[in-house]
């Protein structure tokens, strides 16, 4: 069954940024963020397939796509933007060796 028309027309237009903040991710913990569960909007242009991960904490970490096999490691304070592949599970580890502050990391990802 395919989409509605106007649905199809939205996912080809993109979709908008949708933005997550973490909360304290204690050292060694994972935050994992489900998108259509944490943004019931982003349904419409599921799966999104970009993101940029800003990591203005003092921690390096390392992040999860969709899986945890799937990963890489942003220093503390860098910018790192990912597109290409379906993301429908962001996972957020704390490298470092105290927690990080909420909000220090932001997600913002949408469907280019």
């Amino acid at each position: 069954m395919g989409l509605p028309l106007q649905n199809a027309s939205l996912i080809e237009q993109g979709s908008p940024v949708f933005t997550h903040l973490t909360g304290v991710i204690a050292a060694g913990a994972i935050e994992w963020t489900e998108i259509d569960r944490t943004f019931p909007r982003s349904r419409t242009w599921s799966p999104l397939n970009h993101v940029q991960v800003l990591n203005n904490s003092a921690q390096e970490i390392t992040v999860y796509h969709n899986s945890i096999s799937d990963d890489d490691i942003i220093p503390a304070y860098m910018i790192r933007p990912y597109s290409g592949k379906p993301i429908r599970v962001i996972g957020i580890k704390n490298n470092g060796a105290v927690a990080t502050v909420a909000g220090d990391i932001i997600l913002k990802m949408s469907r280019k």
